[in-house]
């Protein structure tokens, strides 16, 4: 493979250094500094190799580019997997080990006084409940745009239930644990299919959710409400495909009996008091 240590990043944008730039310092030009073409003072520069990236309006995860169905078929992406291995790699994150237990992240945006936009949840607390009433497993609620984008990644990292809004910050389905899945909720009124997409490329499972009510409308941002009900059967859901990840054995969701947890050794440390399993042997009778 290429020497990554050799590489050096020029930025040719004019706009002002965001969370990207870490990921772009970490990743495409690791030994180098970034480079701005200011830096050159107007020179002419030969460049001995050149990989250019021109930015197109029409991103991968697009539904307009998807085709004349409008949705993309693809599955587990060699160009999305080999972009994740490299920014995972230049975070020195590539090889972390998946979570014990299945870890729920609930990823949240908050209004404040200062900006009044994005979309939030209407009753953010009702989700948490929901989140934090499970067992034999872990869970955090966090506004990822509080952290630094290192963080945002090793969170993600460590995370194999992602639940969000429809919004930018799903993107990070890129950079979750090797088995995951991504619980995205739609408010009722949009109707794109970006995250389906980036997480079918990123070989991870899907699991929609839509509100059924009118979004409440604060200047350009609005609240979705989210049914509570319907929330924990979509989160249940996940949580028995994800307790089902590597050798994990517990054929239950989001609350389940000790009994079952009990018949997986990886739940130990997370069993409530005085579990013992099932007994796994034939009670019918004599086998033949």
């Amino acid at each position: 493979g290429e020497d990554r240590s050799a590489w050096q990043t020029v930025l040719f944008d004019r706009m002002p250094d965001g969370p990207f730039k870490h990921l772009i310092e970490r990743t495409f030009s690791p030994k180098k500094p970034l480079r701005r073409a200011a830096d050159y003072g107007g020179k002419a520069v030969a460049f001995d190799e050149l990989i250019f990236h021109l930015e197109s309006p029409a991103g991968i995860v697009f539904p307009k580019v998807a085709g004349p169905k409008g949705i993309m078929t693809c599955k587990a992406s060699s160009l999305w997997l080999g972009y994740r291995a490299a920014v995972l790699d230049g975070f020195g994150l590539l090889h972390a080990p998946p979570p014990k237990v299945p870890h729920v992240l609930l990823s949240v945006r908050r209004r404040t006084a200062a900006k009044a936009t994005g979309r939030v949840f209407a009753d953010e607390a009702a989700l948490e409940r929901v989140v934090k009433s499970g067992n034999a497993m872990t869970s955090e609620v966090l506004d990822l745009g509080s952290l630094p984008f290192d963080q945002q990644v090793a969170k993600m990292r460590r995370t194999n239930v992602l639940v969000g809004a429809h919004g930018a910050g799903l993107m990070h389905v890129l950079f979750l644990a090797d088995e995951a899945v991504l619980l995205e909720i739609h408010p009722s009124y949009r109707l794109d299919r970006h995250f389906r997409l980036a997480a079918r490329m990123a070989d991870k499972v899907y699991l929609p959710l839509r509100s059924t009510r009118p979004v409440q409308c604060k200047g350009t941002s609005d609240a979705i409400p989210v049914d509570e009900g319907d929330f924990r059967a979509a989160l249940d859901a996940a949580l028995r495909v994800a307790r089902s990840f590597d050798d994990g054995v517990s054929e239950c969701g989001l609350v389940c009996d000790g009994r079952v947890l009990a018949l997986d050794e990886g739940n130990k440390g997370h069993l409530p008091p005085g579990a013992t399993p099932f007994s796994t042997r034939f009670p019918c009778g004599r086998r033949r």
